[in-house]
Protein backbone atom coordinates (compact mmCIF):
# COMPACT_ATOMS: atom_id res chain seq x y z
CA UNK A 1 0.00 0.00 0.00
CA UNK A 2 1.15 3.36 -0.85
CA UNK A 3 3.07 4.89 2.45
CA UNK A 4 1.83 8.63 3.46
CA UNK A 5 3.02 10.52 6.02
CA UNK A 6 1.47 13.89 8.30
CA UNK A 7 4.18 16.32 7.24
CA UNK A 8 4.24 17.95 10.95
CA UNK A 9 4.68 14.91 12.62
CA UNK A 10 8.52 15.11 10.58
CA UNK A 11 8.39 18.94 10.69
CA UNK A 12 7.26 21.71 10.38
CA UNK A 13 9.07 22.46 7.13
CA UNK A 14 7.49 20.87 3.86
CA UNK A 15 11.32 20.46 2.51
CA UNK A 16 12.62 18.59 5.60
CA UNK A 17 9.27 16.12 5.63
CA UNK A 18 9.33 15.67 2.35
CA UNK A 19 12.92 15.05 1.98
CA UNK A 20 12.25 11.99 4.43
CA UNK A 21 9.07 10.66 3.14
CA UNK A 22 11.02 9.89 -0.62
CA UNK A 23 14.19 8.92 1.57
CA UNK A 24 12.01 6.24 2.68
CA UNK A 25 10.11 5.58 -0.18
CA UNK A 26 6.78 7.02 0.59
CA UNK A 27 4.57 8.35 -2.18
CA UNK A 28 2.34 10.92 -0.58
CA UNK A 29 2.31 13.72 1.89
CA UNK A 30 -0.75 14.74 4.13
CA UNK A 31 -0.38 18.16 4.83
CA UNK A 32 -1.62 19.60 8.91
CA UNK A 33 0.61 22.34 10.11
CA UNK A 34 3.05 23.55 7.62
CA UNK A 35 5.21 26.70 8.70
CA UNK A 36 3.02 27.14 11.45
CA UNK A 37 -0.14 27.15 9.86
CA UNK A 38 -2.79 25.26 9.48
CA UNK A 39 -4.52 24.55 6.34
CA UNK A 40 -6.89 26.64 6.90
CA UNK A 41 -4.79 29.14 7.04
CA UNK A 42 -2.54 28.63 4.16
CA UNK A 43 -2.38 31.96 1.61
CA UNK A 44 -2.78 31.55 -2.24
CA UNK A 45 1.37 31.87 -2.53
CA UNK A 46 1.64 29.10 0.18
CA UNK A 47 -0.37 26.56 -1.33
CA UNK A 48 1.65 27.11 -4.72
CA UNK A 49 4.89 26.80 -2.53
CA UNK A 50 3.19 23.30 -0.77
CA UNK A 51 2.33 22.06 -4.42
CA UNK A 52 5.63 22.83 -5.62
CA UNK A 53 7.94 21.19 -2.91
CA UNK A 54 5.52 17.87 -3.38
CA UNK A 55 6.11 18.31 -7.29
CA UNK A 56 10.01 18.42 -6.93
CA UNK A 57 10.24 15.07 -4.60
CA UNK A 58 7.97 13.46 -6.47
CA UNK A 59 5.09 13.21 -3.84
CA UNK A 60 1.33 13.87 -3.77
CA UNK A 61 -0.81 15.22 -1.20
CA UNK A 62 -2.85 12.49 -0.46
CA UNK A 63 -4.98 14.45 2.11
CA UNK A 64 -5.83 17.30 4.04
CA UNK A 65 -5.83 17.06 7.83
CA UNK A 66 -7.95 19.67 9.23
CA UNK A 67 -9.45 20.55 12.79
CA UNK A 68 -12.78 20.57 11.61
CA UNK A 69 -14.84 20.17 14.57
CA UNK A 70 -12.07 19.94 17.16
CA UNK A 71 -15.29 22.08 18.95
CA UNK A 72 -17.42 22.70 21.45
CA UNK A 73 -20.41 20.75 20.71
CA UNK A 74 -23.76 23.13 20.97
CA UNK A 75 -21.46 26.37 20.69
CA UNK A 76 -23.15 27.47 17.53
CA UNK A 77 -20.49 30.32 17.24
CA UNK A 78 -17.83 27.80 17.39
CA UNK A 79 -19.72 25.44 14.98
CA UNK A 80 -20.02 28.36 12.27
CA UNK A 81 -15.98 29.24 12.74
CA UNK A 82 -15.85 25.66 12.01
CA UNK A 83 -18.05 25.52 8.62
CA UNK A 84 -15.95 28.22 7.49
CA UNK A 85 -12.49 26.09 8.34
CA UNK A 86 -13.69 23.41 6.93
CA UNK A 87 -14.56 25.79 3.30
CA UNK A 88 -11.01 26.77 3.59
CA UNK A 89 -9.47 22.86 3.72
CA UNK A 90 -11.87 21.80 0.35
CA UNK A 91 -10.65 25.19 -1.01
CA UNK A 92 -6.75 23.91 -0.48
CA UNK A 93 -7.46 20.64 -1.39
CA UNK A 94 -9.04 21.46 -4.39
CA UNK A 95 -6.12 23.38 -4.75
CA UNK A 96 -3.51 20.83 -3.83
CA UNK A 97 -5.53 18.05 -6.04
CA UNK A 98 -6.87 15.94 -3.37
CA UNK A 99 -10.13 14.45 -2.48
CA UNK A 100 -9.88 13.59 1.35
CA UNK A 101 -10.37 15.45 4.21
CA UNK A 102 -9.57 14.68 7.63
CA UNK A 103 -12.01 15.51 10.41
CA UNK A 104 -13.25 15.22 14.13
CA UNK A 105 -16.37 14.75 16.25
CA UNK A 106 -16.29 17.75 18.75
CA UNK A 107 -14.42 17.60 21.89
CA UNK A 108 -15.47 14.73 23.89
CA UNK A 109 -17.95 15.47 27.02
CA UNK A 110 -18.70 13.26 30.00
CA UNK A 111 -21.44 10.68 29.57
CA UNK A 112 -22.58 8.90 26.12
CA UNK A 113 -22.17 10.85 23.03
CA UNK A 114 -24.57 11.89 21.50
CA UNK A 115 -24.80 10.45 18.25
CA UNK A 116 -27.73 11.60 16.72
CA UNK A 117 -27.57 15.24 17.12
CA UNK A 118 -23.67 15.04 16.18
CA UNK A 119 -24.81 13.43 12.79
CA UNK A 120 -27.73 16.33 12.53
CA UNK A 121 -24.59 18.73 12.70
CA UNK A 122 -22.75 16.59 9.55
CA UNK A 123 -25.55 17.54 6.94
CA UNK A 124 -24.55 20.63 6.05
CA UNK A 125 -20.90 19.30 5.84
CA UNK A 126 -21.98 16.54 3.68
CA UNK A 127 -24.39 18.47 1.25
CA UNK A 128 -21.35 20.84 1.01
CA UNK A 129 -19.06 17.34 0.11
CA UNK A 130 -21.31 16.38 -2.46
CA UNK A 131 -20.89 19.59 -4.17
CA UNK A 132 -17.70 19.90 -3.40
CA UNK A 133 -16.94 16.27 -4.35
CA UNK A 134 -14.32 15.64 -1.70
CA UNK A 135 -14.36 12.93 1.31
CA UNK A 136 -14.89 13.54 5.17
CA UNK A 137 -12.51 11.23 6.62
CA UNK A 138 -13.90 10.91 10.68
CA UNK A 139 -10.56 10.01 12.74
CA UNK A 140 -10.78 8.88 16.10
CA UNK A 141 -9.29 11.01 18.68
CA UNK A 142 -9.43 10.87 22.59
CA UNK A 143 -9.67 14.19 22.66
CA UNK A 144 -13.43 14.01 20.74
CA UNK A 145 -16.17 11.68 21.00
CA UNK A 146 -15.13 9.62 19.11
CA UNK A 147 -12.85 8.54 20.74
CA UNK A 148 -11.62 5.42 19.14
CA UNK A 149 -12.33 2.93 16.18
CA UNK A 150 -15.77 1.60 17.92
CA UNK A 151 -17.19 5.11 18.68
CA UNK A 152 -16.48 6.22 15.14
CA UNK A 153 -17.62 2.95 13.03
CA UNK A 154 -21.20 3.67 14.86
CA UNK A 155 -21.06 7.19 14.20
CA UNK A 156 -20.29 6.21 10.28
CA UNK A 157 -23.57 3.21 10.67
CA UNK A 158 -25.42 6.67 12.19
CA UNK A 159 -24.38 9.00 9.21
CA UNK A 160 -24.18 5.99 6.35
CA UNK A 161 -22.80 8.11 3.37
CA UNK A 162 -20.62 7.51 0.86
CA UNK A 163 -18.89 10.68 1.45
CA UNK A 164 -18.01 9.88 4.88
CA UNK A 165 -15.61 7.51 5.79
CA UNK A 166 -13.42 6.93 8.59
CA UNK A 167 -9.33 7.64 9.42
CA UNK A 168 -8.08 5.22 11.82
CA UNK A 169 -5.58 6.25 13.84
CA UNK A 170 -4.14 3.02 16.00
CA UNK A 171 -1.66 5.26 17.88
CA UNK A 172 -4.98 7.46 18.94
CA UNK A 173 -6.86 4.00 20.21
CA UNK A 174 -3.78 3.51 22.19
CA UNK A 175 -3.83 6.75 23.66
CA UNK A 176 -7.84 5.99 24.35
CA UNK A 177 -6.79 2.45 26.26
CA UNK A 178 -8.45 0.46 24.01
CA UNK A 179 -6.18 -2.84 24.02
CA UNK A 180 -8.17 -4.76 20.80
Amino acid sequence: FPLAVITDEISQDLAVAAALVKEFGGSALEIRWVWEKGPHEFDANEVVRIKRIANDYGLRICGIASPFYKCTFGDSDEESQHLDILRRCIAVAHALETKLIRLFTFWQQPGTPPWVQIAEKFQGPLRLAEVEDVILGVENDPSTMGTNARQVAQFLSLINHPRVRSVWDPGNELWEGETR
